[in-house]
């Protein structure tokens, strides 16, 4: 509810779904999403999953290292970065709209759009 002197917000939760994501006290946590698709994962394991906003199916994404960003830009496309940014190991796989992996390659890429913050001082 929004009024003049003050804004509410109520939220009901509609479904729990559990995922297989290795997490803890010192876990970071990467999420991007587009239209279909959330990309999410932690510092802590090289296994992601793309989460189907439809139906909730999740798919997971084995990369070679912990995932360094999860970006997406207003067109629906998702890009995974694993490996620091400045380590000499370091890979990207980027994903369509559709959730099709489109493609990958060695490098740290990442997407930059106005939807995300990225704090320069934690790529690594």
């Amino acid at each position: 509810m929004i009024s003049l002197s003050s804004d509410t917000v109520t939220v009901t939760l509609s479904k729990s779904v559990p995922l297989s994501l290795t997490g803890g006290t010192s876990a970071q946590g990467f999420m991007a999403a587009n239209n279909k698709f959330l990309f999410i994962g932690t510092n802590k394991s090289s296994d992601l999953l793309k989460v189907q906003k439809s139906n909730y199916a999740t798919t997971q994404i084995t990369g070679f290292a912990p995932p360094t960003a999860i970006t997406s830009d207003r067109y629906g496309y998702a890009t995974i970065t694993f490996g620091g940014f400045s380590a000499l190991a370091n890979a990207f796989i980027v994903y369509d709209a559709n959730g099709n992996s489109l493609e990958d390659g060695g490098g740290a890429s990442f997407m930059l759009n106005t939807d995300q913050a990225v704090l320069p001082s934690t790529l690594h």
